[in-house]
């Protein structure tokens, strides 16, 4: 099921800002900054060590953390439709320790 704009918008702001902690003054403010991006299996959303100021919401499909030892992808951690992805890292700007990738659509 694809979401439109406004509607995922609306369910994230509904379920992270929900009232009475927002008005829906400040949800309609905070709803400037999100965008919806449509990425392919297997697309790398994080590339370890880089830093970006982006944090991701799964509407659907699913990711993974991963880092690469002597060439073979080692999994840290799996997200799931609803869940948040991230690099806590960038969060103090800096680089991430693992990639993060989609996949499965």
């Amino acid at each position: 099921m694809r979401h439109s704009l406004p509607h995922a918008i609306h369910d994230f702001l509904h379920h992270f800002c929900p009232p009475p902690l927002f008005t829906e003054a400040g949800r309609q403010e905070n709803s400037r900054h999100l965008s919806v991006v449509d990425k392919a299996k297997g697309e790398v959303l994080i590339q370890e060590g880089s830093t970006h100021p982006y944090a991701y919401f799964l509407l659907e499909g699913a990711a993974r953390s991963f880092y690469l030892k002597d060439g073979t992808e080692v999994n840290i951690w799996f997200a799931f439709e609803n869940e948040t992805v991230g690099s806590f890292q960038n969060y103090h700007n800096e680089p991430a320790r693992t990639a993060t990738s989609t996949f499965k659509t």
